[in-house]
């Protein structure tokens, strides 16, 4: 957000970055350059911290493979706005490049069948054009399976992999994401695999921190199924990613206020902004 304050014949022009994406981000677009201003409030969660680079196809088509060898169901909790939608993106990837044979696709989230008719409608609202040849979205390929109802959603119960089920919520605070975790956990040939930052307290930081039985809907599930962690999908730009962003600005700002992250990562990004690029930072 930009806001421009007029007093006493005088403006004064403030930026909020709000949270800043990523470069080279799956499908979302690099983030504009920000522009100069007297006042620049800026994020900073991830303003200690480099993100890793890892290959997330190499990731994807290694837990898929392994879990599809045990004849198991892939379960992703997804973000029901972008993650979902970057998951199916990078799978049909893998089976486009021929790194995997096709194998079906059930997104169980209304709100996520929303979005995705979003995205599938401006295909070049993202950095790589969603149309298939033919002019059909890639999300919308036959390989993939929307569940909108309640019955539709029960329906996956009884089915055996090799599948991937797309469901949220993404920290498995709610929804319908926990109903498949229910059904799948107990059984080792299944993977739970994490797309997101899953926040302390919640379901998904417990599974991830390697609890052997959580309790879902006031029923004590073992966990037997494996649970892995999806590296380098974060939408927050890290520290570094923060500072090319910010390269666009030549006059210093009278400030930049560091917000929106934990005491030590904003108090490390400041430093940074300071010592980099001589500003004064608070």
């Amino acid at each position: 957000a930009d806001v421009t304050v007029r007093e006493n014949g005088r403006e004064t022009r403030v930026l909020f970055s709000g949270d800043v994406g990523r470069f080279d981000a799956v499908l979302a677009k690099d983030p504009e350059p920000a522009p100069e201003a007297d006042y620049l409030v800026v994020e900073s969660t991830y303003g200690n911290r480099t993100h890793p680079a890892l290959s997330v196809l190499d990731q994807l088509e290694g837990v898929l493979k392994k879990t599809f060898a045990r004849g198991g169901v892939l379960v992703i909790p997804a973000f029901a706005v972008g993650r979902a939608q970057q998951m199916v993106y990078l799978m049909d990837q893998l089976v486009t490049e021929g790194r995997l044979r096709a194998f079906p696709i059930h997104v169980d989230s209304p709100m996520a069948i929303d979005a995705t008719r979003i995205y599938a409608a401006y295909p070049d609202a993202s950095r790589a054009s969603l149309n298939n040849i033919g002019g059909r979205s890639l999300l919308h390929g036959k390989w993939i399976h929307l569940h909108r109802t309640r019955a539709e959603s029960e329906a996956l119960n009884k089915m055996k992999g090799p599948a991937v089920i797309i469901s949220s919520s993404g920290m498995l605070s709610g929804g319908r994401i926990l109903h498949h975790c229910r059904q799948r956990l107990p059984h080792p040939e299944n993977t739970l695999l994490i797309t997101g930052y899953q926040a302390v307290g919640t379901l998904g930081r417990a599974l991830l921190d390697g609890a052997t039985s959580v309790r879902i809907h006031k029923g004590d599930v073992p966990v037997l199924a494996e649970v892995r962690d999806l590296k380098g999908l974060s939408g927050h730009a890290d520290a570094g990613e923060m500072m090319r962003w910010l390269a666009g600005v030549r006059r210093p700002p009278r400030a930049v206020f560091v917000t929106h992250g934990e005491r030590e990562a904003a108090e490390a990004l400041a430093s940074r902004i300071a010592r980099e690029r001589g500003f004064t930072a608070r």
